[in-house]
């Protein structure tokens, strides 16, 4: 750690391979932050934290490709951070946490970027002649990416430490196959009861419950 020899390079970070080690680093992040910072800095990596658990248990694609497009996203605002910070433009520094909002033109981007992508990697998936023909055929309807608000996700019941699929809940249903969720951190069952609001949203999103949900 004391060797600046030029003939030392900076070690590589490791590729992320899933949302929850993202997630993780920049909760790390916020942990410290909030123990060794300014408030302003901390706020700012809480907003992050906050906006990937969000999205964490979203539709959003978490293929290899999105994840990199996600962590660049992440790491530009935060260089964006550091910037208004040396420029000393406070202002800014205190705006910066708005950027972490699923309606924010930067992530509307990222967003529009990785569905593009899911697509693109869905028909060449088709052509191959691999048996996800069936997904296909749904159409793209049934296959719209719907972004939870947090205080549906807070509502929604949960199965230990994983909330239920809205999909399966839906007249849609999930893709997933022998009673597992195609996202890791949902899960499927038939919840005792649902919240008013719950209901609201799959009726406005997902077409409605299924027959057996209602």
């Amino acid at each position: 750690m004391s060797n600046f020899s030029k003939k030392n390079t900076l070690p590589v970070p490791s590729e992320v391979t899933d949302f929850a080690t993202l997630a993780g680093a920049v909760d790390v992040l916020s942990n410290v932050t909030r123990q060794l910072y300014q408030p302003a800095v901390n706020e700012a990596l809480e907003a992050a934290s906050t906006f990937l658990a969000e999205l964490r248990v979203s539709e959003i694609p978490t293929s290899a490709a999105a994840l990199a497009e996600i962590t660049a996203w992440i790491d530009d605002r935060l260089e964006l951070f550091r910037v208004f910070i040396a420029d000393e433009s406070w202002a800014q520094v205190s705006a910066i946490k708005a950027h972490f909002s699923a309606s924010h033109e930067s992530f509307v981007r990222v967003h529009q970027l990785i569905l593009r992508q899911d697509i693109v990697s869905a028909l060449k998936a088709t052509k191959s002649g691999s048996s996800r023909n069936d997904r296909a055929s749904r159409g793209a309807g049934t296959d719209k990416r719907v972004f939870i608000p947090q205080e549906i996700r807070k509502a929604l019941p949960k199965q230990g430490n994983k909330q239920i699929c809205l999909r399966f809940l839906s007249a849609q249903g999930c893709r997933g196959k022998n009673g597992n969720c195609i996202i890791n951190s949902l899960c499927h069952f038939k919840p005792a009861t649902l919240s008013d609001a719950v209901r609201g949203f799959i009726a406005e999103n997902y077409g409605g419950l299924a027959t057996d949900m209602q």
